[in-house]
């Protein structure tokens, strides 16, 4: 008797929608079959009707588990030859190890790059190419990615990424100015997104030169804290009013009101952000698109024995930057001087420093 064809070419099971849903996409803008499940509940059932080519599992979710899934359908001779994909942050060691022994065809972990695991889950799929988007390249070419600090002696900066055709800026410290003055940098850029760590003076100071891109007929994404003392709409009138009507700022400039969580903004670029140890809503931020990675956190207190201390912050900043190119990161104070200043909203460098070691960091940039 002949095995009954595939009807999907993938089954996802993950309780976080953020991972699903993109997955989902993934498969979707190929023209390939998917279905995604918010658990484990009835996954076998769904696995059995369905007999897709590949199923891609979280480990740890309502219902069925990620391992438990996989272990019965390796031991169901009509569903063996099912590829199966673990996907998940839980990556400890055991933890793939556990995987391998139940037969898992692959583990990826969380956070993944698109590129990769659309060639992992083509060659899969024996070689049936899976693009999302425009993105056809596993690896970033330099000129569609260039990182720079905007930031004279004394006074509050800015970093700027250009991926692609999109300007990416973190804070607006006076350092922006110069970003603005200097057109080669983002002349070839379609869209800036602008993020705020915080509504704090120092790093806002400079947000009104951000209307050069506005005057130049750029689109503008702007983004910061959702529980700011300063609402955030009402800080860009007040920066940009005297210069631009409200009918071209409400055309030209869209507000995003910003907590933890995962963004993506575009098909190869995501954005994952956590609230820093830091007086009043603080963030920092983890972007990631074409192969590169790069984490900025200007305001962030470690304790100088986070790792030793009952608190998760200094483990969710080692999660936030495993396997960046350049962690950003604040050391305002010395260690010697860390234990006087506590509770104010700054780092040492030790403690970054032991971060970065701990997450695989390329690159430290303490500041």
């Amino acid at each position: 008797m002949m095995g009954r064809m595939a009807v999907m070419d993938a089954l996802i099971f993950d309780d976080d929608p953020f991972y699903g849903n993109l997955l989902l996409e993934i498969f979707d803008r190929q023209g390939l079959k998917a279905k995604y499940f918010p658990d484990g509940e009835n996954a076998l059932e769904e696995i059995r009707r369905e007999r897709p080519g590949v199923i891609l599992v979280d480990l740890m979710m309502p219902g069925l588990d990620g391992i438990s899934i996989c272990k019965q359908v390796k031991g169901d001779p009509p569903l063996a030859a099912t590829k199966v994909v673990v996907v998940s942050g839980k990556s400890f060691p055991d933890d793939k190890a556990r995987a391998t022994w139940a037969q898992a065809d692959l583990f990826v972990e969380k956070p993944f790059n698109i590129s990769d695991m659309t060639a992992q889950i083509s060659k899969l799929l024996r070689g049936r190419k899976i693009v999302l988007g425009e993105e056809r390249q596993a690896a970033a070419p330099s000129h569609v990615w260039k990182a720079r600090i905007w930031k004279e002696p004394g006074e509050p900066g800015c970093v700027s990424v250009i991926h692609k055709d999109h300007l990416i800026v973190f804070d607006a410290g006076q350092g922006l100015a110069h970003l603005a003055q200097d057109e080669d940098v983002w002349r070839d850029s379609r869209e800036v997104w602008l993020f705020l760590s915080h509504f704090h003076k120092d790093h806002i100071a400079g947000l009104q030169h951000a209307r050069r891109f506005l005057e130049a007929g750029r689109k503008m994404h702007i983004g910061g804290p959702s529980d700011g003392e300063l609402p955030l709409q009402q800080l860009i009138l007040r920066s940009f009013s005297d210069s631009i009507s409200p009918e071209a700022l409400q055309q030209q400039v869209k507000l995003y009101h910003l907590g933890e969580g995962q963004y993506q903004m575009g098909p190869d670029l995501r954005l994952n952000i956590i609230y820093t140890m830091h007086p009043g809503p603080c963030l920092a931020f983890r972007m990631e698109g074409s192969g590169r990675r790069l984490v900025f956190a200007p305001d962030s207190e470690l304790d100088p024995n986070w790792e030793e201390r009952l608190t998760d912050y200094g483990e969710k900043l080692v999660s936030l930057s495993k396997g960046a190119d350049l962690l950003i990161h604040d050391a305002r104070y010395s260690d010697e001087d860390s234990p006087r200043v506590a509770t104010q909203g700054h780092s040492g460098p030790s403690a970054p420093f032991r971060v970065a070691v701990r997450a695989g960091v390329r690159r430290l940039l303490l500041h």
